[in-house]
């Protein structure tokens, strides 16, 4: 738990050190109403080389988790906009809408999971697919670890969940509830072996799609009438849905030989 400015400083001193290729950075973000409308509480960062994921207790330190220098002078706020630092997000509409709305942040050098997810089937581009249902497709898990994920899940929602007794103020509580924290800990501990299943599936076509729909779905988040509740946000990129030879229209600024696409499976 990153809770003070001294633990952040020393956390950055750490992220300084990481390579960027393949990410070292995988995130996610938990508050209630997560989004323009609401709070960033917890957010968490895993670090594949490091065992345990890190949460930053943004509700605890607010602005300083963003502005605390580390020992060259980088920010948690420098490394989020820095295009060259990958950071790896599942669906990261909400978690940019967040950032900008509530601490003037421009995410940049993302990888949006669920996009790389969406662009490597082979079929059925038509709506997006939620974490724990690419968990479950795409990782070899055995049953006991399955049983256990679907345990931290359930303790977790009993806590936040209105529909099952909770309240989404619990990730404000300090200390943090441990269900919580499991919680927190477990939607970030399998990113990055879906990030290796899926760039090892992605075409090089595929990867430039998918790169350019996460700059648009984050300069959506960044425009006054983005509604990050809409049903609509279920919904596959406009012309990801057809298999057939098509042109795509967030092609239209690259070289013409990506404009004409053919589905590489």
């Amino acid at each position: 738990m990153i809770n003070t400015r001294k633990a952040m400083s020393s956390l950055l001193g750490v992220i300084e050190t990481l390579p960027l290729r393949p990410p070292s950075l995988f995130l996610d973000m938990e508050g209630p109403n997560l989004g323009r409308r609401g709070s960033i509480s917890i957010m968490q960062l895993c670090i594949p080389r490091i065992r345990s994921p890190f949460l930053i207790d943004i509700t605890t330190l607010g602005m300083d988790a963003f502005t605390t220098p580390g020992q060259s002078g980088s920010t948690l706020k420098a490394v989020l906009e820095s295009k060259y630092i990958p950071k790896v997000i599942f669906d990261v509409r909400s978690d940019s809408d967040a950032l900008y709305a509530l601490y003037n942040i421009k995410l940049a050098g993302v990888d949006d999971l669920q996009l790389m997810e969406l662009g490597s089937r082979s079929k059925n581009r038509t709506t997006v697919n939620g974490l724990s249902k690419c968990i479950s497709a795409h990782l070899t898990l055995d049953d006991d670890e399955m049983e256990h994920i679907k345990a931290v899940k359930l303790q977790g929602a009993k806590l936040f969940a209105p529909e099952l007794g909770g309240n989404y103020e619990v990730f404000n509580e300090r200390p943090l509830p441990k269900a919580i924290q499991e919680y927190c800990e477990l939607d970030v501990r399998y990113l990055s072996r879906l990030w290796d299943h899926y760039h090892k599936k992605l075409s090089p076509m595929w990867k430039l799609i998918v790169a350019e729909e996460t700059e648009r779905r984050i300069a959506l988040t960044q425009t006054e009438d983005f509604d990050g509740y809409s049903p609509e946000l279920a919904n596959a990129p406009p012309g990801w849905g057809n298999r057939s030879r098509r042109i795509h229209p967030s092609l239209s600024k690259t070289s013409e030989k990506w404009k004409i696409i053919k589905d590489p499976r």
